[in-house]
Order: structure tokens, then C-alpha cells, then sequence
């Protein structure tokens, strides 16, 4: 998250908005992990995800083919 806010602040969006799904997917699956204690594919990692902890997914799901990289879409979405 601080390199995301790094990047904001410095105006480099689409690298902002880069870190924070980085974020995500890692506090996913640091979730996946820590309820099933097994290592799975990123496939099958996704599918557990949606499962779980289906307001991460969402979020991973609805912003993850974002394209457009303004300070407007990196803050409010």
C-alpha cells in the first residue's frame, strides 16, 4: 500500500494502480493460506478466494482490467 501512495502522490497512476492490486491479491492470498494451510495454483487460488472471501475477489475481479489510470479512477474506485 505505501508504494501505492508513493506512486499517487508522485502522479504515476497506472504504477499506483499496479501496487494496490499487487496488495490485494497478496492480502487474498495470505487469506487463502491461512484458512485452507495449503499452497495452490493461482487458478484454483481464485476460485477458493471467491469462495471465502468473496468482497476481495470482487474487488480483484472488478478492478483487475482497468485501463484507465487517473488520479480519479486509482482513488475512487
Amino acid at each position: 500500500m505505501a508504494m501505492g501512495n508513493y506512486y499517487l502522490e508522485d502522479g504515476r497512476f497506472e504504477m499506483a494502480y499496479s501496487a494496490y492490486t499487487d496488495a490485494l491479491y497478496t492480502v487474498g492470498a495470505l487469506l487463502v493460506y491461512r484458512d485452507a494451510e495449503i499452497i495452490l495454483p493461482a487458478g484454483e487460488l481464485q476460485n477458493v478466494l471467491a469462495s471465502r472471501h468473496p468482497r476481495v475477489y470482487d474487488m480483484l475481479r472488478r478492478y483487475g482490467g482497468m485501463t484507465d489510470y487517473s488520479r480519479e479512477t486509482v482513488v475512487t474506485q
